[in-house]
């Protein structure tokens, strides 16, 4: 019954018209991030503990994401934001959100990522991210917010992606 909600959730986002202005976009990219997490199995000893949603770099999406995770858990876990400025400073984190004026350094946070045996879900908003190692980029089609991914980014970050994330997604490499 969880499933079927998240998935009209995002449906409705994506085919409502959402207008991209600026707060609004933070607070749906926010409610995506949130959705991604409840339909990503993560290996088993990141299923206990905090689950932690890391930013890295500024980003007005640090706020909605706290604002929203004071309300919400991922199953039996507590939701938690974290904001980082140095790629050397990640650490534990389930999802890593890059803000667009970090994208040039994706593929060096892939890669610390993985030397660190960190398996994160990479979310980005910028230009060939998921060639760089991003799972999921955020992009904008038609007026209307959508996302691509790269299940073969997810499967070297040792992801499991849910059904629902593929299907609704605008392109899968």
């Amino acid at each position: 019954m969880r499933t079927i909600k998240l998935t009209l959730l995002l449906l409705i986002v994506m085919v409502t018209g959402l207008s991209a202005n600026a707060q609004e976009k933070y607070r749906v990219q926010a409610m995506f991030v949130y959705n991604f997490a409840r339909m990503t199995a993560w290996p088993q000893s990141y299923q206990s503990g905090d689950f932690v949603i890391g930013v890295y770099g500024n980003s007005p999406v640090y706020k909605e994401m706290a604002d929203l995770s004071a309300m919400r858990s991922v199953g039996n876990q507590q939701v938690t934001v974290k904001q980082f400025s140095n790629v050397s400073d990640i650490e534990n984190c389930h999802i890593i959100f890059i803000a667009p004026s970090q994208s040039r350094n994706v593929a060096e946070i892939a890669q610390t990522l993985k030397s660190k045996n960190i398996h994160a879900l990479v979310i980005t908003e910028g230009r060939n991210t998921l060639d760089n190692g991003s799972v999921i980029n955020f992009i904008i089609e038609n007026d209307r917010p959508r996302y691509e991914l790269s299940t073969a980014n997810a499967r070297e970050m040792g992801l499991t992606l849910g059904a629902e994330i593929t299907r609704l997604a605008s392109s899968v490499k």
